[in-house]
């Protein structure tokens, strides 16, 4: 992530706000060292917490909603169980159903959902299809980038790039979506370098975030 700080911080720069990369710094080292990391869904419900104050306005909330999203979906598996891959994307589904219920996005509104939405449908169609989790994952991760991108043709319907004149925007991919689609890319690239880790270790990779 700290390679994509300079690029997240040049597409930031017309909404005139700190990037939210350079936000993550002081939650990430927080996770990695006090959180609950052997249950997922009380991590999540931690990050969510931290995220929140760390990062502060709307897109600290925004976060905060995702995590909180995601800690309740993960809170249905059975504790005696092993969280699988499924359950994982199952609360990514649930995360992006809470962000469009209290953000009032969606897909092509250029925000954080336009690379969330595409990698949560293509996580879920090769989970289907019998593909391995960790390539499933890899996969969905490119699709999360190719969707931030894809902002740079749209007009910014929610967020603060809405604030924005469509001037100033015509150049750039949406910097939210960009780094949702930057710390999604990371820790599926973190998944691919720690398969030996049981799922409930993939909120361990954050550790790895800055490789």
């Amino acid at each position: 992530m700290k390679a994509d700080q300079s690029t997240l911080n040049r597409l930031d720069a017309p909404t005139k706000a700190p990037n939210s990369v350079k936000k993550s710094e002081h939650f990430v080292s927080l996770i990695v060292s006090s959180y609950p990391l052997y249950d997922a869904a009380e991590t999540m419900y931690a990050i969510g917490a931290s995220i929140s104050k760390a990062m502060g306005g709307t897109i600290g909330i925004i976060y905060n909603l995702l995590c909180k999203a995601a800690y309740a979906e993960l809170k249905k598996a059975n504790i005696d169980e092993e969280v699988t891959p499924r359950d994982w994307s199952e609360a990514l589904k649930a995360s992006i159903a809470s962000v469009r219920k209290y953000g009032g996005a969606t897909e092509g509104y250029r925000t954080m959902l336009d690379a969330l939405i595409p990698a949560s449908q293509v996580l879920e169609e090769n989970l289907s299809a019998g593909v391995d989790p960790v390539t499933a994952f890899s996969v969905s991760a490119a699709a999360a980038t190719k969707g931030a991108k894809s902002t740079i043709q749209m007009q910014a319907q929610a967020g603060r790039s809405s604030y924005v004149s469509a001037e100033n925007l015509a150049t750039v991919p949406d910097p939210g979506a960009m780094a949702a689609a930057v710390w999604y890319r990371a820790a599926a690239r973190a998944v691919r370098k720690k398969q030996h880790l049981k799922p409930y270790g993939m909120v361990r990779l954050v550790a790895f975030f800055y490789a």
